[in-house]
């Protein structure tokens, strides 16, 4: 029986990064730019084809504490890591830290997610498994 590789092939023009923390920062840069980011949350992954790493488009929710959103990855990539913002916030939580729902996602699926601490312009990591919260990882001037 023969078997079939699919091997992913990034788009013309989309960003290549070699790692997978490069591609969620210049995903969060990214998202912080779209409309209404700034009160609302932007989320969208990170995916390796063969050696390189890419963001998916983001989407923008309608909560400022969440939303659901799907993203389809192109055939033969790999799910390498979460991202989403952490918009302005009128609220008594710590919008350094990830929820609980965040760190489960990312337990989930066994990938890192990442945060972009829009107050603050701050990057920081989860990574997956409980091993570390909210670790900086960047900012942003």
């Amino acid at each position: 029986m023969a078997s079939v590789i699919i091997a992913c092939i990034l788009a013309a023009g989309a960003p290549a990064f070699d790692t997978a923390e490069a591609a969620a920062i210049a995903g969060l840069r990214e998202s912080a730019t779209l409309p209404r980011s700034q009160s609302f949350e932007a989320a969208g992954i990170v995916y390796r084809c063969g050696d390189a790493y890419t963001y998916s488009d983001q989407k923008v929710g309608n909560d400022r504490f969440g939303f659901k959103y799907s993203v389809r990855l192109p055939d033969g990539a790999i799910l390498a890591a979460l991202f989403h913002t952490h918009p302005h916030q009128v609220t008594e939580a710590d919008p350094t830290k990830f929820s609980p729902d965040d760190m489960a996602q990312a337990d989930k699926l066994g990938v890192p997610s990442y945060i972009l601490v829009v107050r603050y312009r701050e990057v920081r990591r989860y990574s997956f498994g409980g091993k570390a919260s909210g670790v900086l990882v960047g900012r942003f001037k």
